[in-house]
């Protein structure tokens, strides 16, 4: 009987055996990831192109860099002109952005900040993905590359704040002018300075409101006076939403003047106009617990 057994267990080895030997080995069935390599022409000159981004963008051809002599060892070429095309477009964006002169419509500035910072987000998303593809040897000219996109990015931060205080400070400017007309009560005058200003500011009314409203009834008749003209293309949600705040911390909505708010914010949810009418929605309900 042990006989038996031992001729069957050699039997059963032999067959596992001649299975093992049909299989693949482990290494051979996982497919090796294939890393490619950064030549150095390419990497200085994506530095170079990230050192003028203050200089003028000059539409020019795609760069022709000479590939690598080894057939095996495959280049980053194509990926690292990915890069290139984000850099330029970066660089053509920033500068279309600096363009932008102060006293041009916002929309336009809003527009171009917009395309400028989906550049900057493509680049930095291009570069996070290309890390796994690159040799290990080269790891340390991509970070060098990406170090300089950091650096840059900062830079051009700086520059662009600035650009919106500039903006910022243009509307404070035009706004004076707005803010004494409805002072002396010449609202078709503020009207249309306010045309001119709404076009070039994101919230106007912040700057106007408080500089005309300053705490008693008159100026709150003024403001809005004003407001009742503002056309409904210009937002005049908020202003009464600055003029509410200020007048319930002033103890002041009540009385005819929040008659006429309460009007004027019924006007704008009738009239459902875009966000307007959910602010104003809003605004309703704030009024109604603040008036008396």
């Amino acid at each position: 009987m042990s006989a038996w057994y031992g001729v069957a267990g050699c039997r059963c080895m032999l067959l596992l055996l001649a299975v093992a030997c049909t299989l693949p080995s482990g290494i051979e069935s996982i497919p090796s990831r294939r890393q490619c390599f950064i030549a150095r022409e390419e990497l200085s000159n994506l530095i170079d192109l990230l050192n003028n981004m203050d200089e003028p963008y000059v539409d020019s051809e795609p760069e022709d860099f000479d590939t690598l002599e080894d057939p095996d060892t495959p280049s980053c070429s194509s990926k690292l002109e990915r890069i290139r095309v984000s850099v330029k477009e970066l660089h053509k964006n920033y500068h279309a952005l600096k363009q932008i002169r102060q006293d041009d419509p916002i929309s336009n500035y809003r527009i171009s900040k917009y395309r400028y910072e989906t550049k900057l987000k493509n680049l930095n998303q291009t570069l996070f993905e290309f890390v796994p593809q690159v040799s290990n040897q080269d790891l340390t000219a991509l970070n060098q590359l990406r170090r300089k996109v950091k650096e840059v990015e900062i830079k051009l931060a700086k520059s662009v704040n600035n650009l919106q205080k500039q903006r910022e400070q243009t509307a404070v400017a035009l706004s004076e002018t707005v803010i004494q007309k409805i002072r002396t009560n010449s609202r078709d005058a503020a009207i249309t300075e306010f045309k001119y200003l709404a076009l070039r500011s994101d919230d106007p009314y912040r700057i106007i409101v408080p500089k005309v409203y300053r705490g008693t009834d008159d100026d709150a008749r003024k403001m809005i006076d004003f407001l009742e003209k503002v056309d409904f293309n210009d937002r005049p949600i908020g202003g009464y939403e600055v003029l509410v705040d200020r007048m319930i911390t002033d103890d002041k909505l009540r009385g005819e003047n929040a008659v006429r708010i309460l009007k004027g914010i019924q006007a704008i949810i009738m009239a459902r106009v875009g966000q307007q009418h959910e602010r104003a929605v809003a605004l309703l309900k704030r009024f109604r617990m603040n008036a008396h």
